[in-house]
């Protein structure tokens, strides 16, 4: 007899059996790593203010709404499609999104950026709800960006500039 991990139907981006208990796992996991994030950060002040954080998780959570559905539900799923393995396709998917951040590969931060392909990935594979992920991402990149990036991490996905009177800004 062979047991295979999480057994499901079929692939799914939204299960409303488990739509309110993921989203309390993964966004109390989300709370704790943007605490975390958040002690660790380089700037001890948010130079960029709030407003530009608000904007700045709006746009990641819509970048990391396509990174998951890719990452979670075409490879992820495509992985657990020829394996039946729910503990492979985690593990491959891992892997995967870690080798996809290659800016972060290198620096005392990349053992998070497989850790935190762990927790996505298992938690889209357990709950099935990408929904809870992709915000979980938005807010943990946007985090990581505004306060353990030197260089200003907006103005690097959008080259959106906008003339204003004291100079250059970014939107």
């Amino acid at each position: 007899m062979r047991i295979i991990l999480f057994p499901r139907d079929s692939t799914h981006l939204y299960n409303p059996a488990t739509f309110i208990i993921s989203g309390l796992y993964v966004m109390s996991f989300t709370l704790f790593c943007s605490l975390v994030l958040y002690k660790l950060r380089k700037n001890k002040i948010n130079r960029y203010g709030w407003r530009y954080f608000f904007v700045f998780v709006m746009l990641y959570f819509l970048f990391g709404l396509g990174q998951q559905i890719f990452f979670q539900f075409i490879f992820m799923e495509s992985v657990y499609f020829f394996t039946n393995n729910a503990l492979v396709s985690i593990l491959v998917g891992s892997v995967f999104y870690y080798l996809f951040h290659p800016k972060m590969r290198f620096g005392k931060f990349h053992y998070f950026t497989f850790f935190m392909g762990l927790f996505w990935s298992f938690s889209y594979m357990f709950f099935g709800n990408i929904l809870w992920v992709s915000i979980s991402h938005g807010v943990l990149g946007a985090f990581f960006g505004i306060y353990l990036l030197d260089k200003d991490p907006m103005r690097s996905r959008l080259k959106i500039i906008r003339k204003t009177r004291i100079g250059l800004k970014t939107i």
